[in-house]
């Protein structure tokens, strides 16, 4: 069975694998969960309210190929960072 871990448990080990995020907090880059619900086959994304905006949006359903009204977005405050976040290169 699959031990469940949250993200400020898992984020000391991928410090020691990467050494250069040493210096900062679990919760410093914005992150988010997609959800898939197999009735109507929609998307679900929860994200960091930095994130929901058009821009960062559109450069998402572009780059994983979803479909006009497959996809509701959601801020979460559960996915809030600290980081200062800027448009998708």
């Amino acid at each position: 069975m699959a031990v469940s871990q949250t993200h400020s448990e898992v984020w000391p080990q991928i410090q020691r694998i990467d050494q250069s995020l040493a210096a900062y907090p679990f919760d410093y880059f914005p992150r988010g969960r997609l959800v898939f619900f197999d009735p109507g086959r929609r998307w679900l994304l929860f994200l960091d309210s930095k994130l929901n905006r058009g821009t960062f949006v559109a450069h998402l359903m572009m780059k994983w190929g979803f479909g006009a009204g497959h996809l509701t977005v959601q801020s979460d405050a559960a996915y809030t960072s600290t980081a200062r976040v800027g448009d998708p290169i």
